[in-house]
């Protein structure tokens, strides 16, 4: 079943996933929800194949106390197993203990003053247990241990206030409004390495509007409309990739702007960008690889001033793109892990029928469908806001026959 939103709102609307628990916070306005994603139904034997979507179902609702007096939530966050998740509006960050059994929530006691009068600008967790915050009224970045209740380090590597963090395994990444990006080690909580994304550069006024981790690579859209590709061991350019690639206006709209990256897991080398208009795959190839193909025969094309000649060998593609149709509203898209979700929903049968041109399905998820058969099973959850609430959240439309003229 759709999860609906009250309307297009990306700076108030998001959500996040808990891997290990199937739950869905979505962030609105003034209140947070938690959904759980239960696992799809087996398809019935009797019927046609198709892909049997699992259903979502509400389990909480819960607000700040500065909901009631119009304070609208900043930054939101939950823990890869949905035992905490964390939000904060103007007045500070609060976090929560869920409890999916007995659907309870309760608000985590015994926070630091500091905490509690700490606005965010974003939320990450870091691991069950580590919450990275970026504070509104500082350039630092703060990490506080749930299991302590403690502040265990602050971060003060940049010096304009961050607005995105990303974390994988033992590194923090952090995006400031300068366009500086730093990584840092959580194991020692130290500084590791700078992205060279031109940030802090009087020259030029990029900043960046996305970042993930992938495979020991850090990936980083700027808003120059190009993709930097950072080595974080090698604290470096990726050398085995093209390490900038710029965004093509054919896939990528001028005037929109990358909002996240995702990398499905298993599918090397590939990743998914997507905006709120829009989705496309950005497929990279290993650049050694490509050196040791063999050569492929040359052609020959005649020239009129040097007659018959052997023409040049175009130079490999070393990154493809692709447009996903159907694709908007978007508020936020999250790789799943089989491990954790199960197998793709995704048949063999499914893919046989599909092909057939089964008509029970719509003509937007049709195409989805199909492009996700073409290419790998990779499996994604995208949140949505529904054609119904764009038109309800929009003002009516001004009808000049309502009117008639004063009298002069």
């Amino acid at each position: 079943a759709p999860i609906e939103l009250s309307g297009l709102s990306p700076l108030l609307q998001t959500a996040s996933v808990a891997q290990g628990s199937r739950l869905l916070l979505c962030q609105h306005d003034a209140q947070l929800e938690l959904w759980y994603i239960q696992e799809p139904k087996k398809s019935n034997p009797n019927e046609a194949p198709h892909p049997v979507m699992p259903e979502a179902q509400h389990v909480l609702r819960v607000s700040l106390q500065g909901a009631r007096e119009g304070r609208h939530l900043s930054a939101s966050a939950i823990a890869p197993n949905g035992q905490h998740f964390a939000a904060s509006d103007e007045e500070g960050t609060r976090v929560f203990r869920a409890s999916l059994e007995d659907l309870e929530v309760s608000r985590v006691a015994g926070l630091p003053a500091e905490l509690c009068k700490m606005p965010a600008r974003a939320l990450c967790f870091c691991g069950n247990d580590l919450l990275a915050i970026a504070p509104r009224a500082s350039s630092k970045v703060v990490l506080f241990d749930i299991s302590q209740l403690a502040i265990t380090a602050r971060l003060d590597a940049h010096r304009a206030p961050v607005t995105l963090l990303a974390a994988e395994g033992e590194w923090l990444a952090s995006g400031d409004l300068e366009g500086v990006v730093h990584v840092f080690s959580l194991d020692s909580l130290q500084h590791h390495a700078r992205v060279p994304t031109g940030g802090s550069d009087k020259s030029t006024s990029a900043f960046p509007t996305a970042f993930c981790f992938s495979r020991g690579r850090l990936v980083v859209a700027m808003s120059s409309r190009k993709i930097i590709i950072f080595d974080v061991e090698a604290q470096t350019l990726a050398a085995d990739v093209t390490s900038i690639v710029p965004l093509p206006p054919k896939v990528v709209p001028q005037s929109s702007r990358v909002c996240g990256i995702v990398a499905p897991p298993g599918a090397s080398n590939k990743l998914l960008l997507w905006g709120h208009s829009f989705m496309a795959k950005l497929e990279l190839r290993n650049l050694q690889d490509l050196a040791n193909e063999p050569a492929k025969e040359k052609k020959r094309r005649k020239s009129k001033s040097e007659g018959d000649a052997a023409a040049e060998r175009p130079p490999p593609e070393t990154y493809s793109w692709k447009g996903y149709d159907g694709m908007q509203y978007i508020l936020s898209l999250c790789a799943l892990e089989e491990s954790q979700w199960g197998s793709p929903l995704l048949t063999e049968d499914t893919e046989a029928e599909l092909h057939a041109g089964h008509v029970s399905m719509q003509t937007a998820s049709k195409k989805r469908v199909r492009a996700a058969l073409a290419e790998g099973r990779a499996m994604v959850l995208t949140m949505e806001v529904s054609p119904g609430a764009i038109e309800k959240g929009l003002p009516q439309s001004f009808e000049r026959k309502q009117y008639s003229r004063l009298p002069t």
